[in-house]
């Protein structure tokens, strides 16, 4: 019972991953990216990791920062493609 529980309070992770590999590259990605950052800030109830967030979400959000989270995303997507091929 306690793994269900642990699974239902982190599964909303999986449809922001989904989401974020879905969207468009650029702002609407790295829109994405923070909501899986937020998220994940909410499941401590320590400040430090609000701010970090914060201070992130700056560079992120800069011309540098959206080229990063592609760059990322379009790894992790290639990656799970080839996970997905049968063989």
């Amino acid at each position: 019972m306690k793994n269900l529980r642990l699974l239902m309070e982190w599964f909303p992770v999986v449809g922001l991953i989904t989401a974020m590999g879905e969207s468009k590259r650029g702002v609407p990605r790295v829109m994405q990216a923070l909501q899986i950052l937020r998220f994940l800030a909410t499941k401590t109830s320590i400040a430090q990791d609000d701010e970090l967030v914060r201070l992130v979400e700056n560079v992120m959000l800069t011309e540098q920062g959206r080229a990063l989270i592609d760059y990322c995303s379009d790894e992790i997507h290639k990656f799970t493609e080839q996970a997905n091929v049968p063989n």
